[in-house]
């Protein structure tokens, strides 16, 4: 499964680099970069800095519907342990505590689970489009059929006093 997504910098919180000198930031504010998605349907971003991010599908498999809406992130994640209890899933190996200020938690690795759903298909009735042709048809021999009989309804008319005045 090979989808496209783009990833855009909406704004940075603070610069890291900075602080690191061996920090090569993969995006500046306003830029994007496009990866697609591997043959198990990952897609990496390393070394984003601080900031609020943008995920959007612009691609996806046949079959597939697109994301509706893209996905906002910011970077580091924050969230109390409460909060991280009602996930039940959250890996706090990588995770930074804000001990005696926030008390949240601060996570630099994230991971999202993006699923796509499969686009809706009309089942198929044994219909091959051509029924259409079939009103057509119709519709010209009921118009012709009505013509005739109109036509020949004057005839018939015209006729019959015709003969009216040659009998008189």
């Amino acid at each position: 499964m090979v989808t496209m997504i783009m990833l855009i910098l909406e704004a940075a919180i603070q610069p890291t680099s900075k602080k690191h000198p061996n920090f090569k930031r993969l995006l500046d504010v306003g830029e994007t970069t496009v990866r697609h998605t591997d043959s198990e349907g990952k897609a990496f971003f390393d070394n984003l800095d601080q900031g609020t991010y943008q995920i959007t599908e612009i691609k996806t498999e046949p079959g597939n519907a697109l994301l509706k809406e893209p996905i906002i992130f910011t970077l580091p994640f924050t969230m109390t342990m409460e909060e991280a209890a009602q996930y039940q899933n959250v890996d706090f190996d990588s995770a930074k505590e804000d001990v005696g200020y926030t008390n949240k938690w601060y996570f630099y690795n994230c991971k999202y689970d993006i699923t796509n759903n499969a686009v809706f298909k009309m089942p198929m009735t044994g219909d091959d489009g051509k029924w259409k042709y079939g009103f057509i048809g119709f519709g010209m021999v009921a118009a012709l059929g009505c013509g005739y009989v109109v036509l020949n309804t004057k005839n018939h008319k015209k006729r019959n006093y015709r003969k009216m005045k040659k009998q008189k």
